[in-house]
């Protein structure tokens, strides 16, 4: 018998060829490659139709943080991220603000960004959905400002998906600045829980059947860096503005879903993420919560529970585990 996977190289070369004559039946374009650590595990990635205008929207208070080189603004250092990073170019930055970010900072960003101003007291939501209707592009990226972009091609990985009829939103993989996960899907637990899979595991952990490797569904996903098509944003009704910080992203995600569309994570866009430092609080409170069960308990009951998460995992601790 073979000793181990690097036993049978044929089998992968075998599941290699497999994938790329469906990709060829297809009506796509693309290749087929091997993770480079993890034999066996591939990567399907189709072309890109065409060059979709992106616009991106970054709510912003542009608040300060302390860095090893002194404070930095978040939103600067995002933008700069995406500019300076970034293999993408058809694409344009939309930054809303309640009139609180210094004149500095915008005299800096002055000709990178269009502006849009809400002198309403902080609504994630509405500031996005005011965003969005500033927008020119055929898609929407909503953006926390205190990301940065690690994988160069981040916009081509999501745009990958978000041309595809069927999908909703499409999340990446966000990581802490120390290179744990923070966000790589939400599944929603017993009771309308929403929470994110293998929070603080390490970058590579590859969870069950590699689940932290590839391409997944998930019944949602962050906002914190979310694309979807702006007609099926507009369709969808937006984000809901009574989730004025928190439970906006997954509402939209099970809107979609509800629609008939399919929300994924790909892990090949990756972008650090500060956590909730650009936000005041990002604890949520128990009228959220109920809120947010009102609202959805009939629709996951009537799904059986989350349809990407099996009921016979832990349910206090949502990483694929027993």
């Amino acid at each position: 018998s073979a000793a181990g996977v690097q036993g049978k190289p044929w089998a992968f070369q075998v599941g290699q060829k497999a994938l790329t004559a469906m990709l060829d039946r297809s009506d796509d374009s693309g290749t087929v490659t091997e993770h480079p650590k993890f034999p066996g595990v591939f990567r399907v990635r189709r072309d890109l139709k065409q060059a979709l205008p992106v616009s991106i929207i970054i709510p912003s208070a542009g608040k300060q943080v302390a860095s090893e080189t002194g404070e930095i603004c978040l939103l600067e250092a995002c933008i700069a991220s995406i500019l300076d990073k970034s293999t993408y170019s058809n694409l344009e930055i939309i930054v809303v603000d309640g009139y609180d970010i210094p004149d500095a900072v915008l005299a800096r960003l002055e000709g990178k960004v269009k502006l849009v101003r809400d002198r309403n007291p902080f609504n994630f939501s509405q500031r996005i959905n005011l965003g969005a209707a500033a927008a020119s592009g055929e898609m929407l990226l909503l953006l926390n400002d205190d990301t940065t972009v690690l994988t160069p091609d981040w916009l081509e990985c999501l745009l990958e998906f978000a041309q595809q009829p069927e999908i909703g939103a499409v999340g990446a993989k966000l990581l802490f600045p120390d290179g744990k996960i923070q966000h790589t899907g939400v599944v929603i637990l017993e009771n309308a829980h929403p929470m994110h899979v293998f929070y603080g595991y390490d970058n590579l952990h590859p969870g069950y059947s590699f689940s932290n490797l590839v391409n997944r569904n998930y019944l949602a996903v962050t906002g914190a860096c979310l694309m979807m098509r702006k007609d099926l944003f507009q369709q969808l009704g937006g984000l809901d503005v009574e989730f004025a910080l928190n439970y906006n992203d997954v509402d939209l995600c099970l809107k979609a879903h509800q629609a008939g569309y399919r929300n994924l994570v790909t892990p090949y866009a990756q972008l650090s993420h500060y956590g909730s430092a650009s936000r005041c609080d990002r604890r949520v409170t128990p009228a959220e919560r109920q809120k947010f069960a009102q609202k959805w308990q009939t629709y996951l009951d009537q799904l059986g529970g989350d349809p990407y998460y099996n009921p016979n995992f832990a349910q206090d601790n949502p990483n694929f585990e027993l």
